[in-house]
């Protein structure tokens, strides 16, 4: 409902990216989600499966392009867009620049030349996956290049929806485990970034004055498998069905995991985790 009104009469308009069009796309994601406004992009469009919605609306134009290219001389439309590629021609900015600009940032600028599409609907069809293998790859390097996604760029490899967000289970288990795994908490390894303190002296406070001689980064993973303050949590949700490992793979191949009745457990664990943590 949102998408199709978000991008109504893009085949003109969808000629450009549109910050205010993705703006309101991730302020809804990050509404559904329950998370921060501040939450990074990347990690609410990883948790929704979601790409930018300018591939919608870039693709919407370019199609009405191919439209105009196949269109007889005798049509307003075509002769309409016979005089935009003569202003373009002369070096000045119009619609059909735009379009052009489109076309040559992602590969397709001899299509432009020519002027000719043979089959527009496989041309379309191979703009769209340009796109898309495109903004997936920025995705990645994004998820990759952020501090704040850590943990999140090592459990997170697939731009797909999380199954945790179509399967039954109590919306507020869903809200805490979206927030727990995009670091919507108060654990130090994110109150410490506020404050401009290195990742590395975001301590856990508990844990450094139990064992004084080595400190504790006091992030996600620390939190679910190790801290002592959730020590009784950790025994009543988490080990009365969990007994593998403890370390950093264990940790990410849990919140990688696609086993439904796993997701409700650990959605179960984290929900009085995250409560705790507030306190």
């Amino acid at each position: 409902m949102v998408k199709p009104i978000l991008c109504y009469g893009s085949q003109i308009w969808g000629n450009e990216y549109s910050p205010a069009i993705e703006f309101v796309h991730n302020m809804f994601c990050k509404k559904l989600l329950h998370v921060r406004k501040t939450t990074n992009t990347c990690m609410v469009l990883g948790e929704c499966g979601r790409l930018p919605l300018c591939i919608t609306y870039f693709t919407n134009c370019i199609r009405y392009w191919c439209k105009l290219l196949t269109m007889t001389s005798d049509r307003y439309p075509r002769q309409c867009y016979i005089m935009l590629k003569s202003i373009d021609d002369a070096g000045r900015i119009c619609w059909a620049t735009k379009v052009k600009s489109i076309l040559f940032t992602y590969g397709f600028g001899y299509v432009w030349i020519s002027q000719e599409i043979g089959d527009c609907d496989m041309f379309i069809n191979v703009f769209r996956n340009r796109l898309i293998d495109c903004f997936t790859q920025n995705w990645h390097d994004t998820v990759s290049n952020s501090s704040r996604c850590h943990h999140y760029s090592h459990f997170k490899t697939l731009l797909n929806i999380e199954r945790y967000l179509i399967i039954e289970m109590p919306a507020k288990h869903k809200i805490a485990y979206a927030k727990f795994r995009c670091s919507n908490h108060k654990l130090q390894v994110e109150t410490g970034r506020h404050l401009n303190i290195t990742f590395q002296n975001r301590v856990c406070n508990v844990c450094s004055q139990i064992n004084i001689n080595m400190t504790f980064v006091d992030c996600e993973y620390h939190a679910f498998f190790h801290c002592t303050k959730y020590t009784s949590i950790r025994n009543q949700f988490l080990f009365n069905w969990y007994n593998s490992g403890t370390d950093l793979n264990n940790f990410y191949d849990l919140l990688s995991t696609n086993d439904f009745e796993t997701i409700r457990k650990l959605a179960v664990y984290i929900f009085y985790l995250m409560n705790s943590i507030k306190d």
